[in-house]
């Protein structure tokens, strides 16, 4: 049997509202102040949902919809193969440009959009989210700007950085250990570097070593990393540590000091008792590489570029 394509999930409920009329004097059984109490201080998705189920009124008094957005390729071969994208999506991302000004969204659970058509739609999204309390982001060819990140960023803990560009009004890019410090409840994490955008610095590895999130961090992924990102100075700090586990990839080498350093860093994870820590790149001993596969939980996160 064909695998279903990946479908839009978005809204739990919704209420079109060209076809809703507004009840303006709806007639409770509770003094009115005890209502205007209620319809200001919502603070759960689930109980807006029940207001909502018991009287419309309570949508148009706060128009907004809950739900998770995903956004991705349809899983069927015969349809990716051919270049094709997800059409739900491209409906999906119309419906933010036309949908009536006064809806506003309130995005639990995740954000997952892994389609570069889809990517602008965030920014769309963006102004009209009322609310956004996501523990899970994943994000493909997506630019933000410093204050779109910073909005969605507050309850993430899990994230997953696929060549994201995130950027200060004067287009500075923010480097990464910036992005990692404004995830303040961030427990697992993955980055994929961009060649043509990169936000690592000296300083990465030092900087996200010190911040205050790390002790909080149980898996780091960081993908087609620059050499000058320090590696050293990374695997002095966590190599005698349980947690986090961590998968380096360092892309393009040209320094021969640098590849040493490798090799010294690798030799050390080798004779740690601890597993589930790699460092991969093109040149690396084959061997060692093994060594260090062979000690990492298929459970846990994994990012593979052997090509």
């Amino acid at each position: 049997m064909e695998k279903e394509p990946r479908k839009l999930i978005f809204s739990t409920c919704t209420f079109p509202s060209t076809t809703i009329i507004p009840c303006k004097n709806h007639n409770f059984s509770v003094p009115n102040p005890i209502i205007n109490y209620i319809t200001d201080n919502i603070e759960s998705p689930l109980i807006h949902e029940k207001l909502i189920s018991s009287s419309k009124y309570f949508f148009f008094v706060n128009p907004y919809i809950r739900g998770s957005i995903y956004y991705s390729y349809f899983e069927d071969r015969s349809f990716t193969e051919k270049g094709h994208q997800c059409k739900e999506g491209c409906y999906f991302r119309q419906k933010f440009e036309n949908i009536d000004s006064s809806i506003k969204f309130w995005i639990i659970d995740s954000i997952y959009i892994m389609n570069q058509i889809a990517a602008s739609s965030l920014s769309l999204l963006i102004p009209k989210i009322y609310r956004c309390d996501i523990t899970n982001l994943v994000l493909t060819a997506v630019n933000l700007t410093f204050e779109e990140f910073l909005f969605i960023s507050p309850t993430v803990k899990d994230v997953h950085f696929s060549n994201v560009k995130v950027t200060y009004k004067n287009d500075e890019i923010v480097l990464l250990e910036d992005i990692f410090d404004n995830f303040p409840k961030l427990t697992a994490c993955s980055f994929s570097i961009s060649h043509t955008a990169p936000n690592i610095s000296m300083n990465t590895a030092k900087r996200i070593l010190e911040s205050p999130n790390f002790s909080n961090i149980t898996d780091i992924c960081i993908e087609k990393t620059p050499e000058i990102f320090d590696i050293k100075t990374f695997v002095n700090s966590v190599k005698d540590r349980e947690l986090p586990r961590f998968w380096i990839n360092i892309d393009r080498i040209t320094s021969e000091n640098y590849e040493s350093e490798l090799e010294e860093c690798i030799n050390q994870l080798i004779n740690s008792k601890y597993n589930n820590r790699m460092i991969q790149y093109s040149e690396e001993d084959a061997e060692n590489f093994m060594i260090l596969l062979n000690r990492y939980d298929d459970q846990y996160v994994r990012i593979l570029t052997m090509g």
